[in-house]
């Protein structure tokens, strides 16, 4: 998963417009959450005199590698602060951190959301307008924690990866969070391949779980409705789940 995701990511880079790379510095660096080193997140903090919703993205990397500076690349922060929703990027341990295991990682993760509760007057978040996303692996630690956590608003999910079936499937319920996919590979990407977002939506259909897939024109996914541009619709969907104009 660490090699073909790791050039995914580069041909994206490449063809990703550097202004919509801008992202304005955090408000906190670096914030613990955990046990393991790599335990640590980033807080963007909108600037408004309500609680906010809050957009928790989780990285990608094969459970291997990879960083919470990824975000730039997937969630247009300096939009979503406009909007006064709040933004948080997390760091999480790898396999080589677990033993090679998947639900230590995943249990982890689970601790952003208490850090989130407890700091919920400081940071201004309104707890119970937590959205969570993330890419390949994190595409998969956002939908466990999501499914395992109550309250989780919605999913914002890209590049499903190899491992849905396994890990998530059965975790799929009528009370999990409504989700939208963005699956941008093309049917070469054995790791990203069509056929898990597609999986996925099968699933959340069948459970009546309301699931939203779309691509680029990669692949035989529906791109968004109206040609509009996947980040604008990821954010119009949150924005609609958390009751926002």
């Amino acid at each position: 998963m660490k090699t073909q995701f790791a050039l995914s990511i580069m041909l994206s880079l490449l063809t990703t417009n550097l202004a919509a790379r801008e992202t304005p510095k955090a408000t906190e660096t670096n914030v613990v959450y955990g046990k393991y080193e790599r335990s640590k997140l980033d807080f963007w903090k909108a600037k408004s005199k309500k609680p906010t919703p809050v957009l928790v993205f989780f990285h990608g990397g094969g459970f291997k590698a990879g960083d919470k500076d990824q975000i730039k690349y997937f969630i247009p922060v300096k939009n979503y602060l406009k909007k006064d929703i709040s933004c948080i990027s997390v760091n999480y341990p790898f396999l080589q951190h677990t033993n090679n295991s998947f639900p230590a990682i995943m249990k982890e993760c689970e601790k952003v959301i208490k850090l989130i509760s407890k700091n919920a007057k400081k940071w201004n978040i309104d707890k119970k307008r937590i959205a969570l996303s993330g890419c390949s692996a994190g595409a998969l630690i956002s939908e466990w924690v999501g499914t395992s956590t109550k309250g989780i608003s919605a999913l914002a999910i890209f590049w499903q990866p190899k491992g849905t079936e396994y890990l998530i499937l059965k975790k799929i319920k009528s009370s999990c969070p409504p989700m939208i996919i963005f699956q941008e590979s093309p049917a070469t990407d054995a790791v990203h391949h069509p056929k898990f977002g597609k999986m996925l939506k099968k699933a959340c259909d069948k459970k009546k779980v309301e699931c939203l897939l779309y691509s680029s024109g990669k692949n035989d996914i529906p791109k968004p409705p109206g040609n509009k541009h996947h980040k604008e619709v990821v954010l119009e969907f949150l924005m609609k789940k958390w009751k926002m104009k």
